[in-house]
């Protein structure tokens, strides 16, 4: 089965009422389980090393061995407190291109890992344990300025683009012989569950180039909303169809831009 790299909304995990002691550490760890277990996590840094410690910081306190960022995912399987560390662990994963979808995927490797973060205290704040997983995984927004530049167009939502959206023409300025783009299937995209929980609603502004094939390639997020939205708005607008846009009777590629809809009923 395919599984589809995952960047967790960090800032979802701590929306619930803070409670002290026992009754805090279990609130934290519920909510930790909820929308990790089972995610792929990419390692600030792109270190290798399956056993890796870091302070709350961001601090590599062992040997990361390599980076590699087509290497360095975590599909997380387990989540504990132990004293004052939090560690999650689980299984290596690798980026790879799925060039049938265009777009990333992580393939699990047999190879378990791990990764510990030590707090001063033995009972972090939700914003300790916030900042400080923000500072071991990267996020999704920031994975294309931190990869070598050889690799950002992959890495973009939506994966690389064949064009060079200079020489494409927009939807707003056809004149006279180029006719627009007609939809002819538009799936709904799915509510990450994380959004779901927080009653997250609003609208993702796509961009894009409807190809002389009838697929939008080139997808980018022009407005973001967060919590997974953004991406489930991607996969969503990767299995529209459209009818070309068309001049002179000959199909022809158009930029366009998409607003897509989440909304709780």
């Amino acid at each position: 089965m395919r599984n589809t790299v995952q960047f967790v909304a960090l800032a979802m995990l701590f929306l619930a009422t803070s409670v002290i002691g026992a009754d805090q550490k279990k609130d934290q760890l519920d909510r930790l389980n909820k929308a990790l277990l089972g995610q792929v996590m990419v390692i600030r840094n792109f270190y290798v090393a399956p056993t890796l410690t870091f302070l709350a910081d961001g601090t590599l306190v062992n040997n990361g061995g390599e980076q590699d960022w087509t290497r360095s995912e975590l599909e997380v399987d387990k989540i504990r407190f132990e004293s004052n560390s939090l560690m999650i662990s689980g299984h290596k994963a690798n980026f790879a291109y799925d060039s049938a979808n265009d777009d990333l995927k992580s393939l699990p490797q047999k190879q378990k890992a791990s990764v510990t973060i030590q707090f001063q205290s033995a009972t972090p704040t939700d914003q300790e344990i916030k900042t400080a997983l923000d500072h071991v995984f990267v996020r999704r927004e920031e994975l294309e300025s931190v990869v070598p530049p050889d690799a950002r167009n992959l890495v973009r939502v939506g994966g690389p683009c064949p064009y060079d959206a200079a020489t494409v023409p927009k939807v707003m300025s056809f004149r006279g012989p180029i006719l627009p783009p007609r939809v002819i299937s538009n799936p709904d995209p799915v509510y990450s569950d994380y959004a779901r929980s927080a009653h997250i609603e609003g609208n993702v502004v796509l961009w894009g180039i409807v190809d002389v094939d009838g697929r939008l390639k080139c997808a980018r997020v022009a407005h973001a909303l967060g919590y997974g939205l953004d991406e489930q708005a991607i996969h969503a607008v990767k299995q529209w169809r459209f009818h070309p846009a068309s001049k002179a009777g000959n199909p022809v590629p158009v930029q366009i831009n998409i607003e897509i809809g989440f909304r709780l009923y």
